[in-house]
């Protein structure tokens, strides 16, 4: 009877107790839980079609930061304070290659926390290059290829590739992401790299990266149909960056003003132009981060179109889509300037 009084009586002080010690436990396991969950992951890649595809592996889990903006050139970029602290704040580092595309980051590199990961696409994903295309006064040889004659050179290219690449910088064309093939290689790349470091959303990189290559397929085949009225037509290019898009569709690009950066003589201009005139150049591009004023001697007087490409995506918003806008925007400048030029 003294019990069921003292209980009774007591009652609202021992269940405050009892919940005091239920919530108290509840925190101390949320809070351990939260210790021994791994830290979000944050991912960083150098330019921006390299950002759209890793974005696109990522999906919800996380947001991946760019490095350099689109309308800086990976060759001579000088990097802000904010930059730097992404870097150093990054759990893995996606780019081209840094002994040869992305220049700047070596010395970069070299003083980022060890725990870092660094991956260099090229290397890694193992994507066979094309040589750089050395001939006099920047001008092509014409050699179209199907797809089927495109994969022969590219192992060819890769046997070679794999002995001595950082023997030459200006040897390989560093341009990969234009070709479809190679952007499958880097998402099943990324995806690996991903799930390596944050094992609980393996599952998660998997299946986005398989959207990603489906959607990569369907882009392909649409190029594909969309170019095809612009074969065999010759044109001339600002800088040497389309060969693996070139080769993918039969593009018939005949030379580049410009040569590895450096501004052509007036003697080499003079060279240029009388192959344009030899080739019956139908289109001269120039390219989005740079001046036109090259571009205009290089047709002056001549009956062309004139076009504008943009292999980085300096024009394009900065996210997942925008790799396949940028391929898109790419077939459709091409179009415009070649498929509805004089005959």
């Amino acid at each position: 009877m003294n019990s069921f009084l003292y209980f009774f009586t007591n009652s609202r002080r021992i269940l405050a107790l009892f919940a005091f010690r239920i919530v108290f436990v509840c925190a101390v396991l949320f809070f351990v839980g939260k210790t021994w969950a791994s830290p979000p992951i944050k991912a960083v890649a150098s330019i921006a079609p390299l950002h759209s595809l890793l974005q696109g592996v990522m999906g919800d889990v996380g947001k991946a930061s760019l490095l350099l903006p689109a309308s800086a050139s990976p060759h001579h970029a000088s990097l802000r304070p904010s930059d730097l602290s992404i870097m150093r704040e990054a759990t893995v580092v996606f780019y081209i290659d840094a002994e040869n595309f992305e220049t700047f980051l070596p010395a970069i590199l070299n003083v980022m926390p060890k725990s870092m990961r660094t991956v260099a696409v090229v290397q890694e994903a193992e994507i066979s290059l094309l040589s750089m295309r050395k001939t006099s006064n920047n001008e092509h040889e014409h050699n179209t290829h199907d797809k089927h004659d495109h994969e022969v050179d590219e192992h060819d290219a890769h046997d070679e590739h794999s002995e001595n690449m950082h023997d030459d910088h200006g040897k390989y064309d560093w341009h990969i992401w234009l070709d479809t093939e190679n952007a499958k290689q880097i998402v099943r790349l990324m995806a690996r790299e991903l799930s390596i470091i944050d094992s609980p959303n393996a599952t998660v990189y998997a299946a986005n990266a398989r959207r990603l290559e489906a959607r990569l397929t369907s882009l392909d085949s649409l190029l594909a149909d969309m170019l095809v009225g612009a074969q065999g037509r010759p044109f001339v290019v600002f800088h040497d960056a389309y060969q693996y898009f070139e080769r993918r569709y039969g593009l018939h690009n005949i030379g580049a003003i410009t040569a590895e950066g450096q501004t052509p003589s007036v003697k080499q201009m003079s060279k240029l132009r009388h192959s344009i005139q030899k080739n019956e150049v139908v289109c001269v591009f120039g390219e989005a981060q740079f001046s036109n004023a090259l571009i205009s001697v290089a047709g002056e007087g001549e009956r062309m179109k004139f076009g504008v490409l943009d292999p980085l995506g300096a024009q394009l918003e900065i996210g997942k889509a925008l790799y396949f806008e940028l391929l898109l925007q790419m077939g459709k400048t091409f179009v415009d300037c070649l498929h509805h030029a004089k005959n």
